[in-house]
């Protein structure tokens, strides 16, 4: 396929930003007189909407989730946000992308705001031609909601785009809006979770991702 657009998802695709989602879930269980477990558990956060980790991963009834949230994103925001790295490579990806003449754009279950600085942080922000982040109001972090939202907003043709990111969510999302997905191993999803949620690709490193970019997807 000829490609001309494509969509990133954030943490564990673009950025290494394990320590700071695990330190602001342990300070959103802490909130709730909850356990964090061990860092194995407190992976599983990274990638699907906060409302749905909590609920499925710790357990946390309907009263509890808001204020885990809300504690979650108090730490995250005024420090969990910086905990956070570019994977080796990931500008360098983007940069070549760009002068190749790809329309980037981001699609992430972070709140837009978040997102947005983050990209800033790292000075990425002028790569993308469109971000769309969780509305807790709108979709609640739903990444086929947002990938929606981000498909109408800037008219993406997903005939000649392709999804990449590091859990099924990305996966799921991509298929779901007719569109061929990359999954990187080296974020926070396993090999065995991106195939079992049907990636079109796998590739464990930034280095594969962009060879495979650059030559176009075959049908």
């Amino acid at each position: 396929m000829r490609l001309t657009a494509v969509l990133f998802d954030l943490d564990g695709t673009l950025t290494e930003s394990g320590e700071g989602i695990m330190n602001a879930a342990r300070a959103g269980l802490s909130a709730v007189g909850r356990e964090a477990g061990d860092s194995k558990m407190l992976k599983k956060l990274i990638g699907p909407p906060l409302s749905e980790g909590f609920s499925q991963i710790y357990g946390l009834g309907s009263e509890e989730i808001p204020n885990a949230i809300r504690a979650f994103r108090a730490y995250y925001e005024s420090k969990g946000i910086f905990e956070n790295k570019l994977y080796p490579g990931a500008a360098e990806l983007l940069q070549t992308l760009e002068v190749s003449g790809k329309k980037l754009y981001l699609a992430s279950s972070k709140p837009e705001f978040q997102a947005k600085r983050v990209l800033a942080h790292f000075s990425l922000d002028t790569f993308f031609a469109g971000v769309a982040g969780g509305d807790d109001s709108r979709d609640g972090g739903d990444k086929e909601k947002i990938m929606a939202r981000l498909i109408s907003a800037y008219a993406i043709d997903v005939r000649s785009a392709v999804m990449v990111g590091d859990r099924a969510y990305d996966v799921r999302a991509a298929r779901s809006m007719g569109m061929p997905s990359i999954g990187v191993d080296y974020g926070y999803g396993s090999r065995r979770e991106l195939e079992e949620a049907g990636a079109s690709y796998i590739v464990s490193s930034i280095h594969s991702l962009q060879e495979l970019l650059m030559r176009g997807l075959n049908e």
